[in-house]
C-alpha cells in the first residue's frame, strides 16, 4: 500500500507539472496578445496568478513525495533514509476477475492468523481435558515381578534364577481422592473459560475474513470500472481544453476559459491516476487476506 502511495505521489507531481507548463504557455500567449493590442493588460493578471498557484501545488507535490518515501522507509525499517527510493513498477491495468468463492477458499486454507487461531484452539483443548482429569478421583494400579536364585556362588545364584526361580510379585490397588477439590474445579472453569475465549476468537476471524473477501473482490471489480471510466474523463478534458486552446487563439474564449479547462484536465489526469493506484492496492490487499504474500 505504501509502495503504491510513493508511485502515485510521483505521477501527481507529472501532472502538476504540466499544469504549469500549460499555463506558463497561457501566460506567455496572452502577453503576446497584448502586446499585438488583442487583450488588455489587465488580462494578464489572470493567467500569472494561475502560474503562482501551480508553482505553491508543485512544492506541495514534493512535500507529498517526500511523506511517502519516509513512510514507506519506516515501514521497511531501512537505514537508508538518505538514499531516494526508485520506483520501479507502474500499477497494472491488466483486468483480473477474482471468483469469490476461490479467494474464500484459499484464505481459509492460508492465513497464518487463522491456522495460528485454530492452534491455539486445540493447546487449549489439550488443557481443558487435563484440567478435567486432575478434578477427577484417582485409581493407579501397582505391580512388581521378581526372580530369585540361591547358590554358594554369584554365577550359580544367577543361573539358578533363569532355570529355577523363586518368582516373587506384587500387586496393589490405589484410590485416592482429594478432600477438598475446589482448587481442581478451579483451574478446569479456568480451562474450559479460555477454551470457549479462544473457540469464539476463532469463528470472528473466520466471519472478519468472509467480509473482508467480499469487501476486496467488490473493490477490485469497482476499481477497474473506475480505471476506464476516468480514462474517458481524461480523453474528453483533453479534448475541451484543445478545443479552448483553438477558441482563445482565435479571439474567441478568455484566459478563464482556458484555465478552467486546464484544471479539469489536470484533475482528470490526477483521478485518473489514483484510480490505477487503487486498483493496484486492491490486488495487493487480494493477495493479502487470501494469504499469498506477507506485509510485514
Amino acid at each position: 500500500q505504501a509502495y503504491w502511495e510513493l508511485v502515485f505521489a510521483r505521477q501527481n507531481l507529472e501532472v502538476i507539472q504540466l499544469s504549469l507548463t500549460l499555463a506558463e504557455k497561457l501566460r506567455d500567449e496572452t502577453a503576446a496578445k497584448i502586446e499585438a493590442g488583442q487583450l488588455a493588460e489587465i488580462d494578464l493578471f489572470q493567467p500569472e496568478s494561475e502560474v503562482a498557484l501551480r508553482e505553491q501545488d508543485l512544492i506541495t507535490g514534493e512535500r507529498e513525495i517526500g511523506f511517502a518515501e519516509d513512510n514507506l522507509k519506516l515501514l521497511m525499517n531501512t537505514e537508508n533514509w538518505l538514499i531516494p527510493f526508485n520506483t520501479v513498477d507502474k500499477p497494472t491495468t491488466d483486468p483480473v476477475y477474482p471468483e469469490i468463492r476461490q479467494v474464500y477458499e484459499n484464505a481459509m486454507a492460508n492465513r497464518p492468523d487463522l491456522q495460528a487461531a485454530s492452534l491455539q484452539v486445540k493447546a487449549l483443548q489439550y488443557q481443558l481435558e487435563k484440567a478435567d482429569n486432575d478434578r477427577k478421583p484417582a485409581l493407579d494400579i501397582l505391580g512388581s515381578l521378581g526372580f530369585g536364585g540361591r547358590a554358594e556362588d554369584y554365577s550359580s545364584a544367577l543361573d539358578n534364577s533363569v532355570s529355577d526361580s523363586d518368582t516373587n510379585w506384587q500387586l496393589a490397588l490405589t484410590f485416592s481422592r482429594p478432600l477438598d477439590n475446589s482448587l481442581a474445579e478451579g483451574q478446569y472453569r479456568q480451562a474450559l473459560a479460555a477454551h470457549n475465549k479462544s473457540k469464539t476468537g476463532m469463528e470472528l476471524l473466520k466471519q472478519e475474513i468472509t467480509r473482508t473477501v467480499r469487501v476486496t473482490v467488490r473493490d477490485v471489480e469497482l476499481a477497474l470500472k473506475a480505471i476506464e471510466a476516468t480514462r474517458k474523463t481524461s480523453v474528453a478534458t483533453r479534448k475541451r481544453l484543445e478545443a479552448e486552446q483553438i477558441k482563445f487563439e482565435a479571439g474567441r474564449s478568455t484566459t478563464l476559459d482556458v484555465l478552467i479547462a486546464q484544471q479539469d484536465y489536470a484533475r482528470a489526469l490526477s483521478t485518473e491516476n489514483r484510480s490505477k493506484v487503487v486498483y493496484a492496492q486492491s490486488l495487493s490487499e487480494l493477495d493479502r487476506i487470501q494469504g499469498t504474500i506477507t506485509i510485514p
